[in-house]
C-alpha cells in the first residue's frame, strides 16, 4: 500500500512470482506499473494514472481488481506476443491500447443475483446464465440468503485485430412448484439481476357437470 508518483518506474516487477500489490496509487511516472517476466501477478483496488504509459507488458498476464487505469498517452503497452491481461471490475481507456499480435486484453465484471419467492429469500433455487455463444457458463444454487455475489462475466476480448463482443448473457432462475424468471443482460459495471418468483397456483377442479338422468314411461 503505497504512492508513487512522478519517476520513471512506479513499479517495476520483473522476473517474479506470486506478486500482489493492493491499495496504491501510481501516477505521472513515465511508466506506472512496467512487469517483464512475471507469473501470477495481481493489482488490486489501486489506481494507476496520467503519465506516459500506465501499464507495460513483456511476457506477463497479470489480474487487475477493482482498480482505475486512468488517462495516460497509453493506457496498456503489450511489447510482445505473450501477453494475456485480465481486468475485473476495472476501468480503463480502451482507445489508448497497443496489443501485438498473439497478446490480448479480457475485460470482465462482476454480476450479483437476487433471488426471493413471493418477496422472501429464496433457497435453492437453480441460476443458470448462457453466453453468447450458447453454452453455459454458470450453473449455480443460492443459499439461505437467495444471493449469489461476484459472478464473474466477460465483456470482451482486446487483441491486435480489435474487439470480440462477449457481453450478451441469459440469465434463466428455477425452482420447483414456483414460476421460471428470464432476462437477457448485458456485461457491464455493477450489474444486478434481481428474480422474484411466485407460487404456481394449480387451476381449481371444474366442479362435476350434473346431467338430468332420463325420466322414465311406464307403458300399459
Amino acid at each position: 500500500n503505497f504512492t508513487v508518483s512522478n519517476g520513471s518506474n512506479g513499479i517495476y516487477i520483473r522476473g517474479s512470482e506470486e506478486v500482489t500489490v493492493t491499495g496504491s496509487n501510481l501516477s505521472m511516472n513515465s511508466c506506472n506499473v512496467l512487469c517483464t517476466a512475471s507469473a501470477n501477478v495481481t493489482v488490486e483496488n489501486s489506481g494507476i494514472w496520467n503519465g506516459t504509459t500506465s501499464v507495460r507488458l513483456s511476457s506477463s498476464s497479470p489480474l487487475f481488481l477493482n482498480s482505475s487505469i486512468g488517462q495516460a498517452s497509453e493506457a496498456f503497452n503489450l511489447t510482445d506476443g505473450s501477453c494475456h491481461p485480465v481486468l475485473i471490475n476495472s476501468t480503463f481507456n480502451r482507445s489508448r491500447v497497443r496489443i501485438m499480435a498473439g497478446s490480448d486484453i479480457a475485460v470482465k465484471w462482476f454480476l450479483s443475483v437476487i433471488v426471493t419467492a413471493n418477496g422472501l429469500p429464496c433457497q435453492d433455487a437453480a441460476v443458470v446464465i448462457v453466453g453468447p455463444s450458447g453454452a453455459t457458463v454458470h450453473n449455480m444454487t443460492t443459499g439461505a440468503d437467495g444471493i449469489l455475489k461476484d459472478i464473474i462475466l466477460s465483456e470482451y476480448l482486446n487483441t491486435s485485430a480489435g474487439l470480440s463482443d462477449l457481453s450478451s448473457y441469459s440469465v434463466t432462475v428455477r425452482k420447483d412448484g414456483f414460476s421460471i424468471y428470464s432476462q437477457n443482460i448485458t456485461a457491464n459495471p455493477s450489474q444486478t439481476v434481481t428474480a422474484d418468483l411466485t407460487d404456481i397456483v394449480a387451476p381449481p377442479l371444474a366442479a362435476p357437470s350434473l346431467q338430468p338422468s332420463a325420466i322414465g314411461t311406464s307403458m300399459n
